[in-house]
């Protein structure tokens, strides 16, 4: 195990520890897909703790170690949503998430202290620490040479993932890594090779096992592909290959 994980390990720990003795909450930063992983494997070492990245579509989230039946009270994560939205929206140019995590960064803030970033249309909407959610709304002026205005935003869109479009994919089986192929028209060696590489998560959660079997409404997230969700099985081909239905973000 590198030092890093250690370091990590150690860290969860620690944040356990603090909430069981204290009897009060604990947060981490905003943990990756692999992160999260890391932690769900040391359930049974640890209290109780939940995963919440501001918004259900999240895939960096925030642990909160606790729980309401043991403090009596529930969890306020400290997470704030910021608006990012041009002045002048006819003459603005399209914005990446890169564009505004650029800026984001540019300020000096950590990595691990901003979560996802969405877009819809024009406006974007960043998951972040509360403490840091000042200084960024009172520094940004502009993204990659447009000029935006940012707010608090105390309840961002319900619909932040984007539209799904319903398909239907022919696979052997519902196994992780013949579902990633069918989807984006790969071979299994390919959809393996990026499952083997940690670009695959299901459910927020890094996964490693191509074999695994996916249940309907799982979530699933390739690192430079796009995102899914594994739906139902709605029939069988004459050859005996599955029907799978999945909604596609586009």
């Amino acid at each position: 195990m590198t030092d890093d994980l250690q370091l990590m390990r150690k860290r969860f720990s620690e944040l356990s520890s603090r909430a069981s003795s204290g009897g009060f909450y604990t947060f981490t930063d905003f943990l990756t897909p692999a992160q999260q992983s890391l932690l769900t494997s040391m359930r049974n070492e640890l209290t109780a703790f939940e995963f919440f990245g501001g918004h259900s579509s999240c895939e960096r989230r925030i642990a909160c170690f606790g729980n309401e039946g043991e403090f009596g009270y529930e969890p306020s994560y400290p997470i704030a949503c910021i608006e990012i939205a041009p002045k002048n929206p006819k003459f603005a140019k399209p914005l990446s998430h890169r564009d505004y995590l650029g800026a984001i960064m540019s300020l000096g803030i950590k990595r691990e202290t901003v979560g996802d970033i969405f877009q819809k249309e024009q406006i974007a909407y960043v998951f972040c620490i509360d403490s840091v959610s000042d200084w960024i709304i009172s520094n940004i002026e502009s993204v990659a040479s447009v000029s935006v205005r940012c707010r608090l935003c105390s309840e961002p869109p319900e619909e932040l993932a984007g539209k799904t479009k319903r398909l239907s994919v022919n696979v052997a089986s519902e196994r992780l890594d013949a579902v990633i192929a069918a989807v984006w028209k790969l071979s299994r060696t390919e959809s393996a090779k990026l499952i083997s590489a940690q670009k695959v998560a299901v459910n927020s959660l890094l996964e490693e096992n191509c074999a695994r079997v996916l249940k309907p409404d799982d979530t699933v997230s390739v690192r430079g592909y796009g995102k899914f969700i594994h739906r139902s099985i709605t029939g069988l081909s004459k050859k005996g290959r599955l029907f799978a239905e999945i909604d596609k973000l586009v």
